[in-house]
């Protein structure tokens, strides 16, 4: 895949006019969000333990499983486009060099996958706040310098593809899982 003009321009661009001292502390921050997939995992084993969201968290585990497979697994490795940083001698990276490929945006991918099943499967109050998140996932990634931005739209695409797939084959069956449903409560005994 060809490195564009146009990319590296937006790239340069958040550099020179988008950068400033508040946003270089709390981008990376945010970024973390997505590291090794451990906030989406935390927030997947949490509506796994719960029994009234376990349905949601069988189908977030799924998305994300899938995620992992199609954009770790297969198309960092098939594509194998190495960092904006490793290209471009201009772009001054804010965080250490990563140790894999560039596209698609793994963070982005993995956090838009949860927020997406999470947007899909909860009320909009819980979902929005998540897509919020994903999509400021998305935007650390560009503006720390480690990725293109079709790396990061294809990584948030494929969260979504993933999300929306699970959610509508998926979360269907589990909610029916007997693991799923609420506890009915035990019928008391009538007095004698």
């Amino acid at each position: 895949m060809g490195i564009s003009a146009v990319e590296i321009n937006v790239l340069l661009f958040i550099q020179d006019h988008i950068r400033n001292a508040v946003l270089d502390v709390i981008m990376p921050i945010i970024t973390n969000i997505g590291y090794k997939g451990l906030v989406p995992i935390l927030i997947i084993l949490f509506m796994l333990i719960v029994r009234r969201y376990r349905a949601v968290g069988l189908t977030a585990m799924a998305a994300f499983i899938g995620n992992v497979l199609i954009v770790n697994v297969i198309l960092k490795n098939v594509v194998a486009r190495i960092r904006p940083y490793d290209s471009f001698d201009a772009l001054n990276l804010l965080c250490d060099k990563q140790d894999d490929f560039s596209y698609p945006s793994g963070h982005t991918a993995a956090v838009c996958c949860v927020a997406f099943v999470l947007f899909f499967c909860f009320p909009k109050k819980v979902g929005i706040p998540a897509i919020i998140v994903a999509v400021l996932v998305g935007f650390s990634r560009l503006y720390i310098g480690v990725h293109y931005p079709t790396d990061v739209l294809v990584g948030g695409l494929v969260g979504f593809l993933v999300a929306y797939l699970s959610s509508l084959y998926l979360y269907p069956r589990f909610r029916k899982l007997k693991i799923c449903k609420k506890k009915k409560p035990k019928a008391r005994r009538a007095a004698a």
